[in-house]
């Protein structure tokens, strides 16, 4: 009976060990999850475009790693921003209506309209890229190639999802509408305006380093393609 009785009561002191390690383990979930939540706010006020890092943190453990993914996802977010917004530094794009480059290819433009087409497919490739990092494919795709446990993958995604951090994202993309807009236009100026010398070749011609068209009617039509890139 004594035996029996230690035995009980080791149990019992166990299950109480048990119990209250549990209680305090779930408490303090509960604490680094709302205070997960506060940083994120914090930081969903930041903009993305100067600051990419937590301005204050409150959490340690597996949620510290949590905010580290987040700022990793920002950065790859910027980093494509950047690459975007490159395209507008091309100097080879404006280049294509000068003179030199009239002498070089003209008057069919073979490679020079083949390196826009080029261009401008990457361009929209990278901007399409740009815009998936505000959607919630994209962040769960972004999730489970990471080291993180499938609790705490849950808990990056939700990090977005329940907080204003999508919305941030989702705010630049007026932005970027712009920019693709402002750079297609680019596109399609160079593209016109080199079909129209193509097709207009027999009549203009380069004389003391300037462009010279036989009819004013084609000044101005050149005059008004290229008004809009240079």
């Amino acid at each position: 009976m004594g035996n029996r009785k230690y035995g009980f009561i080791i149990l019992f002191i166990f299950l109480f060990v048990f119990l209250f390690f549990g209680y305090v383990y779930l408490v303090n979930r509960k604490v680094q999850e709302e205070r997960l939540t506060h940083d994120v706010e914090v930081f969903a006020k930041q903009d993305f475009l100067k600051d990419r890092t937590f301005s204050s943190s409150n959490v340690y453990f597996q949620y510290k790693d949590v905010e580290f993914l987040i700022e990793k996802y920002i950065d790859s977010f910027y980093c494509q921003y950047d690459k975007v917004m490159s395209y507008a530094d091309d100097k080879k794009l404006t280049s294509l209506l000068s003179v030199s480059n009239y002498l070089e290819d003209g008057p069919n433009f073979d490679n020079s309209l083949e390196y826009v087409e080029e261009v401008r497919n990457k361009f929209n490739n990278d901007i399409n890229k740009l815009y998936r990092f505000s959607k919630k494919d994209k962040i769960i795709k972004f999730s489970e190639k990471s080291s993180l446990s499938t609790y705490y993958k849950k808990i990056f995604v939700s990090s977005f999802t329940n907080s204003s951090l999508l919305l941030k994202l989702q705010s630049y993309d007026e932005f970027f509408l712009e920019s693709e807009n402002q750079m297609n236009n680019v596109f399609n100026t160079i593209i016109n305006t080199l079909n129209f010398l193509k097709s207009n070749q027999d009549n203009w011609k380069i004389e003391n380093n300037e462009i010279q068209f036989s009819t004013e009617e084609l000044v101005n039509q050149y005059n008004y393609l290229v008004s809009t890139v240079i």
